[in-house]
């Protein structure tokens, strides 16, 4: 049994949605969390309340605490989500990184 604290925020690619978590990004749902949708290519749409707009390459789509959204993404799109609860934004620079030997700034590097 793993025994690692979570970390306060997670990064996961639209490849996981398509296949893990369809359910939970798919459908229309009321966000608990900040989240950072960041599009790399492809297509698809992004509802938040009641505004609809395209998914476009480069660009990211942000989600907050409260409001309710749903995400549409054509099977050949690729990007990444960041989600995290405000308090992380409240956290030093470094903190995570001596009992979990991971930083929000090293873990970026690899998707941009």
């Amino acid at each position: 049994m793993d025994k690692t604290p979570a970390l306060p925020f997670e990064i996961f690619s639209l490849a996981d949605i398509q296949h893990d978590r369809i359910e939970e990004h798919y459908r229309r749902h009321r966000q608990a969390h900040f989240e950072i949708i960041w599009i790399q290519e492809g297509t698809g749409l992004h509802s938040v309340d009641s505004l609809c707009c395209p998914l476009r390459p480069g660009n990211a789509y942000c989600v907050i605490p409260g409001q309710e959204h749903q995400l549409i993404i054509d099977e050949d799109t690729k990007g990444y989500v960041l989600s995290f609860e405000d308090g992380f934004l409240l956290q030093e620079t470094d903190e995570y990184d001596t009992p979990h030997s991971v930083s929000l700034k090293r873990l970026m590097r690899q998707y941009f």
